[in-house]
């Protein structure tokens, strides 16, 4: 009897110590795959360090989704140094090593690699999908033609020329005595034009003359402190460019010197050169975007990937420059603000 009872001890051990073995053959076998998985090539294409808040946004998105860098994901980031003729080239050699996926981080980006990948599916047969982060008027671009059917492409629209009209009315109401606008655009570019005819419809709403100023070159931003004559507009009103964008300290300077408001496009415009801005933080197009880059990254398709639109724009009023430009604001009229940004609101 007591034999009997010890086999069966015996074999009770035996079929434990059996599962431990097998569950350790199975967590090894998990992990060795794993250890074995090569990380995905995500290939980051940048105009320049005017974009870095949107790959700050797109890396630690990506990270918080469980996509680390070194373990999960590498990157390959090219940056033109903010000569736009180089991205043409840099796209190109990126599409070629067929990375997992092309993140644009910009209007001009996407340009480039559309002509890239469009380039390398005709020598090839092969396409790579590509991710914009923040780019107006991508409809117009061709970048798709159904946002519910974006082909290889997708990604964040910033809206930036359909909020122009919604920008001159903010200006209108921060600056009640405005006029006369001068809108500055930079002929040729899509969305620049756009938006001039989106703030033309809401200036005839508002009663506001629009006063337009093409700008093709940082030489016809500088000489604006000359051409601009004393009461030629009460106001400054940007439009998308990534010429006009780049532009802020010499627009910041004529502000100062003219005694006139500028209204920009980003966040961090009024919080450095302007009197205000409304649109969307680049730092957070970035992290938008990564979004798309993880689905895309799980093996989902662009065409599977709807474009979305920003999913916060906010109002931010520069009160230092309001006061030494001489636009006094209300508290009703600060109340407009999402953030107010200057020594003089702390």
């Amino acid at each position: 009897m007591l034999q009997g009872e010890k086999k069966k001890y015996i074999y009770i051990i035996m079929a434990i110590l059996g599962l431990v073995f097998l569950a350790c053959f199975a967590l090894t076998a998990l992990f060795s795959d794993r250890t074995e998985e090569k990380p995905r090539r995500v290939a980051v294409l940048m105009s320049g360090e005017s974009r870095r808040g949107k790959l700050l946004g797109l890396q630690q998105g990506l990270a918080e989704l469980g996509f680390m860098e070194g373990n999960h994901i590498v990157y390959q980031i090219v940056s033109a140094g903010e000569n736009r003729l180089r991205l043409a080239e840099l796209a190109w050699d990126l599409v070629r090593a067929e990375p997992d996926v092309v993140v644009a981080l910009g209007g001009l980006e996407v340009d480039a690699a559309q002509q890239a990948v469009e380039r390398r599916y005709k020598e090839t047969g092969r396409t790579v999908g590509v991710v914009f982060a923040g780019v107006a008027s991508a409809t117009s671009r061709g970048l798709y033609q159904n946002p519910q059917q974006p082909r290889y492409i997708t990604g964040v629209e910033n809206l930036d020329a359909e909020l122009s009209g919604k920008r001159l009315e903010y200006f209108k109401h921060l600056v009640p005595s405005l006029k006369k606008v001068g809108v500055v655009y930079e002929p040729g570019i899509v969305p620049s034009e756009q938006g001039v005819k989106f703030a033309q419809e809401a200036a005839q709403l508002l009663g506001v003359e629009v006063v337009k100023y093409p700008v093709r070159s940082p030489y016809d931003l500088l000489a604006l402190e000359t051409t601009l004559l004393p009461d030629a507009c009460d106001g400054l009103l940007l439009m998308p460019s990534f010429m006009i964008e780049s532009g802020g300290e010499v627009l910041y300077r004529l502000s100062l010197v003219k005694k006139i408001p500028v209204f920009g496009l980003r966040v961090k415009d009024a919080s450095t050169y302007y009197f205000a801005s409304f649109g969307p933080h680049v730092y957070h197009q970035g992290r938008q975007a990564a979004r798309l880059v993880a689905k895309m990254l799980k093996q989902s398709s662009a065409e599977d990937i709807p474009v979305e639109t920003p999913d916060r724009v906010e109002l931010v009023i520069n009160v230092d420059i309001a006061r030494r430009i001489g636009v006094k604001l209300t508290p009703a009229q600060l109340h407009y603000a999402d953030q107010l940004v200057g020594k003089d609101c702390q």
